[in-house]
């Protein structure tokens, strides 16, 4: 819905506990950043189309 994004993933290991924390962020002010932003929105929305 909003192409191609590049971002960046970071791992949070827990110690003592088979769970990690994966976070995924583009960088400030780049076009991936817009990308994302708009998915969070675009995301909550249904796309159908009554028929």
């Amino acid at each position: 819905m909003v192409g191609p994004t590049t971002v960046n993933c970071d791992v949070l290991q827990i110690a003592d506990r088979d769970q990690r924390v994966v976070i995924y962020t583009a960088d400030p002010g780049s076009r991936s950043e817009e990308a994302l932003r708009l998915l969070s929105v675009v995301g909550t929305q249904s796309m159908d189309v009554p028929g």
